[in-house]
């Protein structure tokens, strides 16, 4: 081999190295790219849901709220009435009013699971 020759060898197995060094940064590239846009649609679900299980928790405090403000409205008009003019029978069906007092429990579903956004 000539002098000449190894030069140009070497000239374009540099240039060969150099392209597919090219190629595989642009494929890491498109790579990361991808990634980065399936974890933003997984983040985009998750705060729907996570919105979604608020709302549905904030309607049922509401509810819970509207009830206990009618048992307590009823016990502050019992409380304020004339006792003497029930009769037992309808003192006793008040106590399901009494004892009706409604307790919030929040769905908690997508708030305890592991926020993975990676597979």
């Amino acid at each position: 081999m000539s002098e000449n020759k190894t030069g140009k060898y070497f000239k374009y197995a540099i240039g060969e190295i150099v392209l597919v060094v090219i190629g595989i940064l642009i494929a890491l590239q498109i790579n990361n790219w991808n990634n980065n846009r399936n974890d933003r649609l997984k983040e985009k679900q998750l705060l729907i849901n996570l919105r979604q299980e608020f709302k549905t928790n904030l309607d049922e405090l509401k509810f819970d709220q509207q009830i206990n403000t009618n048992c307590l409205n009823t016990l502050y008009n019992f409380l304020q009435s004339d006792k003497t003019l029930l009769t037992p029978n309808e003192i006793d069906s008040m106590n399901g009013v009494f004892t009706t007092f409604a307790s919030f429990d929040a769905r908690v579903g997508i708030i305890t699971k592991p926020f993975l956004l990676v597979n």
